[in-house]
Formats: structure tokens, sequence, C-alpha cells
């Protein structure tokens, strides 16, 4: 059985623990006995020791359900990374079925980079490349741009 199972277990036995203690002040209070000290101190320390039981038996219950919604967690996430690496794979693949020679794959923007890229509009993108340009016909670099932008 599974540790999940034999917590369930523990808390039932728990509650019936508590269940029992209760009954047993109930037939004190109705019959008063003549050890109803005693018979009332047993309720209680049945109750209380069914209470704690449960309380410890739930709380490990929730602390694997706990584990196990992480481990699913990591899991999704391992996944997304390895459909990233299967995307790269295609991609070399892909180049390898196109050329005849070697092939040299570029490494390029990860799945955040090109969500972000995706999600930046084409205006800012146009003046980004505009600005690249000016910043590189003002150094020299490249005379034939320097005499476009001016």
């Amino acid at each position: 059985m599974s540790k999940k199972g034999g917590n369930v277990i523990r808390i039932v036995l728990g509650v019936y623990l508590i269940y029992l203690g209760v009954n047993i002040f109930i037939e004190v209070v109705q019959k008063n006995p003549a050890n109803s000290g005693f018979m009332g101190a047993a309720g209680g320390i049945f109750v209380i020791v069914g209470a704690v039981y449960a309380f410890l038996a739930a709380k490990k219950v929730f602390a694997e359900m706990k584990k196990e919604k992480n481990v699913e967690e990591e899991l999704s996430a391992s996944e997304a990374d390895g459909n990233e690496i299967k995307w790269q794979e295609t991609e070399i693949s892909h180049a390898k079925k196109e050329s005849k020679g070697p092939v040299m794959v570029e490494a390029g923007p990860d799945r955040n980079e090109r969500e972000e890229a995706e999600k930046e509009p084409a205006e800012e993108k146009a003046d980004k490349e505009k600005e690249k340009t000016e910043a590189k016909a003002g150094k020299g670099e490249n005379p034939a741009e320097r005499d476009k932008v001016k």
C-alpha cells in the first residue's frame, strides 16, 4: 500500500479514536458511574490522541500531494525544455536535407527571446534597425550606408 493510502487509514483511525472518546464522555455524563473521574480522563486521552494522530496523518497526506504537484510542474517544465531541443534538432535536420555539404547551424534566440520578438511591434523593429544603420554609417563602417543616410 502506498504511503498516501496508509496515511488515509491513519486519519480514519484518529477520527475513530475521537468518536470513542466522545462516547465515553457521553456515558459518563448520562450514567454518572463511581469512577467518572477515571472514565472522563480516559475519554479525554482518547480525544486528544485521536486528534493528534489524525492531524499528523492529514499533514503528511497534504505534504505528499504538494510534492506530487511540484514533481508534475517540474516534469511539464522539462517537457517544455525538451520541446525546445526537439525544435532545434528539427531545424538542424531540415538544414542537412536542404544542403549537400557540411551544415553550420547558428545559435538562434531561445523560445523566450522569440516570444518577446514576436510581441514587439513592427514599427519599433523598423526604428531599431534604422538606428543601427545610422550608427554604423556615422562611424564610417560602410561608406555606401553613410551616403544613404545623409
